[in-house]
């Protein structure tokens, strides 16, 4: 569970900047995802680029073949998206809520995770920085 958890955070924020009526523009992106290690408190910094094909996504298509996931917040204000999430998996509950903005060919976001179950408590913070590098390749 708690590696589930872990992978739907990582994965989420890039669907979400795709939520629809939060327009991204088309093409190669590069997001920046800087964390804090749950146990040894220190940060991690990783760096992927993402072809983003469409331009508009809609988070709960994103989520509904998750099992014993659910979306509880799906918000959009202007530029800026506002979600949550709520899984329960084999006595573990994670709860992932967050935002994450976009300004033409820039992103930023941050997101909250937090682990219960089987005695043990564990929190996640992460935060995002985009930005748009041009077309996608021709190979994508």
């Amino acid at each position: 569970m708690k590696y589930k958890a872990l992978l739907i955070g990582s994965l989420l924020l890039p669907a979400l900047a795709l939520a629809k009526g939060l327009e991204v523009e088309p093409g190669l992106w590069e997001t920046t995802m800087t964390r804090t290690d749950p146990f040894s408190g220190q940060e991690t910094t990783d760096t992927q680029k993402e072809c983003i094909k469409e331009r508009y996504f809609d988070p709960e298509e994103l989520t509904k073949d998750m099992q014993g996931c659910q979306l509880t917040e799906n918000a959009l204000s202007g530029n800026k998206l506002t979600f949550g999430m709520r899984c329960e998996d084999a006595g573990m509950t994670s709860s992932i809520d967050g935002e994450y903005e976009v300004n033409g060919d820039k992103g930023n976001g941050k997101m909250e995770l937090a682990l219960s179950g089987m005695g043990q408590e564990m929190t996640m913070s992460m935060h995002w920085k985009s930005k748009r590098l041009g077309d996608c390749p021709e190979t994508e």
